[in-house]
């Protein structure tokens, strides 16, 4: 549990039964929409969720979205894949911070590599990379992240193609 910070009135609201002006990380992530979830996770407050907390929602979230992807069923392949590799990439960001490899030698927001992390799991399932990368720049409003960005999905979509058929080629058949 940690405290509120500058969170909207819809995050404050998921505060169940935490004492005043403290919060549960992991409901803020679980108990609202995909769209809430990519939301917080691209939050540039660098404590909103603990490790743990990012460890569970990001792995089962992966095993929900593999479930849902793998039944005979219309399901959305966008936010789902958004919200693993946000919840990826911000885990290790943080990871990288708790081991005293961020500060010194690079100053990165911990939001960018929840970006990242997005980019990189959306373009290695879907081999998006164009489009993904015009989406995630006009959703961020930041053209300074654009070479990041384009270097993660070109480099997620040949280690994609190196591994497996898109995601999109495979349910074709």
């Amino acid at each position: 549990m940690g405290s509120v910070g500058n969170l909207s009135d819809s995050l404050a609201s998921y505060n169940w039964s935490c004492p005043f002006n403290t919060k549960n990380d992991l409901s803020l992530l679980f108990m609202g929409t995909g769209e809430m979830a990519v939301k917080n996770l691209f939050s540039s407050e660098p404590d909103l969720f603990s490790l743990p907390s990012l460890a569970i929602y990001t792995s089962v979230y992966y095993v929900l979205t593999m479930i849902t992807l793998g039944v005979a069923a219309p399901s959305g392949l966008l936010v789902p894949c958004l919200a693993i590799g946000a919840g990826y990439g911000r885990l290790l960001g943080k990871g990288l911070k708790m081991w005293g490899l961020l500060e010194n030698n690079f100053p990165i927001n911990i939001s960018t590599f929840a970006l990242i992390g997005a980019a990189s799991f959306l373009g290695g399932t879907a081999r998006m990379t164009i489009s993904l990368c015009v989406i995630l720049i006009e959703t961020t409003g930041s053209v300074n992240r654009a070479l990041p960005l384009m270097l993660t999905l070109m480099v997620s979509k040949w280690v994609g193609d190196m591994v497996s058929h898109g995601i999109y080629d495979i349910h074709i058949p």
